[in-house]
């Protein structure tokens, strides 16, 4: 999988990636369908290594509401491509004291110009599932941030990513 780039020229919105968990592996990747029907290829948008994984924290050059000047583990903040749909796909894995748990979902959103977001990744190892939801960002005039479910997103069950080509 290629690391992440930049989009290059064209509109684009800010993403926040945010997981719950500060040990394991986190990763989100963008799913891109031009070569479809071939197939589709996917690239890093966003990597996480918590503690007992050569732990990285990150420092965000993004600026985002609500980001911080301190380096942080659980969360990316990255350029995404706008005014189209972002498929995607994201990848949790935790070491148990009895096995491994990896857990993988994909979706899609569309997400506007200037506009912010945020993707929420939850691992729930106890309950052996994961979840994930994207926001809208926003900012009160005290500083608080907003977040306001994003009504686009939806989310799929793919087992090759040929079938991302279907997806709507």
């Amino acid at each position: 999988m290629a690391t992440y780039v930049a989009p290059p020229d064209g509109p684009v919105a800010k993403l926040r990636f945010r997981t719950n968990q500060d040990h394991g592996f986190t990763r989100l990747a963008r799913i891109d369908t031009t070569n479809c029907p071939a197939g589709v290829k996917a690239q890093a948008v966003a990597a996480m290594h918590g503690k007992g994984l050569n732990e990285q924290a990150e420092v965000s050059a993004v600026h985002m509401i609500g980001s911080t000047d301190k380096p942080e583990i659980t969360i990316r903040e990255r350029l995404i491509e706008a005014g189209r749909p972002f498929l995607f796909s994201v990848l949790g894995s935790v070491a148990t004291a009895n096995a491994t748990f990896n857990c993988n979902l994909m979706g899609r959103f569309d997400p506007e110009p200037s506009k912010e977001y945020e993707l929420a990744y939850s691992l729930l190892i106890q309950e052996r599932k994961c979840t994930a939801v994207i926001y809208v960002l926003g900012q009160e005039t005290s500083g608080d941030v907003v977040r306001t479910r994003e009504r686009t997103q939806k989310y799929f069950k793919v087992t090759e990513g040929r079938e991302f080509c279907e997806k709507p």
